[in-house]
């Protein structure tokens, strides 16, 4: 099967690849332990946040907001950002709720 155009687009805006891909290697790459690695970079980012300062875990965000408006420069659009502002509404009120709470 082909590989669509926008694949080859974004494969190359990021040069993620030096060389075209062999068929083993996608094969290979396929073929890994997945549950594995989700298991490992679970426990990773545990240990990682733990350890990071406010600014670390700021410029992280960042990053990945970054990656994600260089895949999707539209991103958000509006109703993701409605969303998103329902979502820290609800937190606020929560947290003013229980602000005035003291446990005993």
């Amino acid at each position: 099967m082909p590989v669509p155009r926008s694949a080859k687009k974004v494969a190359y805006r990021f040069k993620c690849y030096h060389r075209p891909v062999t068929r083993s290697e996608i094969l290979s790459f396929a073929g890994r332990d997945w549950a594995a690695i989700e298991e490992e970079k679970a426990r990773y980012w545990i240990e990682r946040k733990q350890t990071m300062t406010p600014a670390e875990a700021l410029a992280v965000a960042d990053a990945l907001r970054q990656f994600a408006r260089r895949v999707k420069p539209d991103w958000p659009d509006e109703e993701e950002r409605a969303a998103d502002l329902d979502v820290h509404v609800r937190v606020g009120e929560a947290l003013r709720a229980v602000s005035g709470h003291r446990p005993r």
